[in-house]
């Protein structure tokens, strides 16, 4: 081969395996090692997630007769009607409250042929779409805590009315539902409503009232063993970089941190608190839904265990935060604890979350051979015991309910057990406080 040849053969080669290198370069990605950062390339699962409609619920329906009320709590009733609000369309809604004169609220809401469907709390109105449809484009950025249908009137008119409650405020708003069937409240809820309980009405205020059990309710007395959730799980969702997080051992659980978030597990109580220091000196946009935006914030680490949790409170805060309040249920009743084991709550500043505090434990196996029946006063006796209170203003008194009150165990040191304790329980402002009888010491008190 001529030297000529050789050379251009060299050259070629050279020219080929520049371009092959260059290639390589353009297009080569690192195999990085992700061990410590691999957690935020995947979404952290602790449990399941939910839809909005499962945890935003109707607490109560409330069927006024003649001086007779019946009402239910009872799961399954509130499922079949929640299928039933499914259907509605709401529209033309009046922006506008009613004027309806003091001395005739308490007929207008609480009269023969009325049925009432009470939320556990006020609920911003755009938020019921989550329940039921609304063919308006905008839905007013109004509050209600209750729908009130009068299924007297309502039964020769093509479009029935629905009227949306704030009852504290006693603000009213008249709306308009297509695929509402008044038939079908009358029939299935209705003219059956005797198979519930009787209600009592306790008055809180001239034109406002309680309506809750009115005789005495047999209820289970209840012993779990608990499961134990990671807090390693939270520490992966909470902390945008996981790897980065340092660990320290305390008396009674541990303390993750970051530059800016603290995550809190007090093992003895079985509890989490986080807080992220960085949004606490901001505040919240005015159209931001703290509600649908904490149970998504649940949803993004799939927070929402086996136990059953519902919306239970929602508040707007002068101090620019909104919190929101989801509590623990067992059957039908909610769930008590004052060192705030059977709620999670978050509070949150500029759309950001602040604080996420919640327990870390799931209701395990009943241990049956030590329930108890437990027998609850009546409500004539619950009314007496809050009005004998010292310096009491039922004016604040705000709702009443039956629930249970968790409680730890302490004759089972080696094992977590927790108790549900049938108790009544009255708001009285924005605190849960329990019913303490003076012939009945063994409630205790919260």
């Amino acid at each position: 081969m001529k030297y000529e040849n050789i050379k251009s053969l060299i050259l070629t080669i050279l020219v080929l395996t520049s371009l092959v290198l260059t290639w390589n370069l353009w297009t080569y990605q690192p195999a990085f090692d992700y061990t410590g950062n691999e957690k935020l390339l995947k979404e952290v699962k602790i449990s399941s997630k939910q839809e909005v409609g499962n945890i935003i619920r109707p607490a109560q329906m409330i069927f006024h007769y003649e001086e007779i009320h019946y009402g239910t709590t009872d799961s399954q009733e509130i499922s079949r009607l929640a299928k039933e609000m499914e259907k509605w369309s709401i529209y033309d809604v009046n922006a506008t409250s009613m004027y309806i004169e003091e001395k005739d609220f308490t007929s207008f809401m609480h009269g023969v042929g009325k049925m009432e469907i009470i939320f556990p709390d006020k609920i911003p109105l755009p938020t019921l779409r989550y329940l039921t449809d609304f063919s308006d484009e905008e839905i007013p950025n109004l509050t209600i805590d209750r729908m009130m249908i009068d299924l007297n009137s309502e039964a020769d008119r093509a479009e029935p009315i629905i009227y949306l409650v704030n009852y504290q405020d006693r603000r009213v708003y008249s709306a308009k539902v297509h695929s509402m069937s008044i038939a079908t409240l009358k029939n299935v809820f209705y003219q059956t409503a005797v198979r519930y309980s009787e209600y009592a009405a306790i008055k809180a205020e001239e034109s406002r009232f309680i309506f809750v059990p009115k005789d005495p309710v047999e209820m289970m007395k209840m012993h779990y063993l608990s499961d134990t959730i990671n807090p390693e799980d939270f520490k992966d969702a909470l902390f945008d970089v996981p790897s980065v997080v340092t660990k320290d051992q305390m008396t009674s659980g541990e303390v993750y941190t970051d530059s800016s978030r603290i995550m809190s597990v007090d093992r003895s109580y079985s509890l989490l608190q986080f807080v992220n220091t960085i949004a606490a000196d901001m505040s919240n946009a005015a159209d931001f839904n703290v509600i649908e935006r904490s149970i998504e914030f649940v949803n993004e680490h799939s927070g929402w265990t086996k136990d059953k949790f519902l919306f239970a409170h929602w508040n707007q805060s002068e101090s620019a935060h909104e919190s929101a309040i989801f509590r623990l249920y067992v059957g039908d009743y909610p769930v008590f604890n004052r060192e705030g084991l059977t709620e999670i709550t978050q509070v949150w500043r500029n759309n950001e979350m602040y604080s996420y505090s919640r327990p870390i434990f799931e209701l395990g196996v009943p241990i049956y051979n030590v329930q108890q029946n437990v027998l609850l006063p009546s409500a004539s006796e619950t009314e007496q015991e809050l009005l004998a209170l010292p310096n009491f203003d039922i004016k604040k008194l705000r709702d009443i309910k039956i629930g249970y009150e968790l409680k730890r165990d302490l004759a089972n040191p080696n094992q977590v057990v927790f108790i549900l304790e049938p108790i009544w329980v009255y708001q009285y402002g924005d605190s849960w406080n329990k019913v303490i009888f003076s012939e009945k010491d063994e409630l205790g008190g919260m």
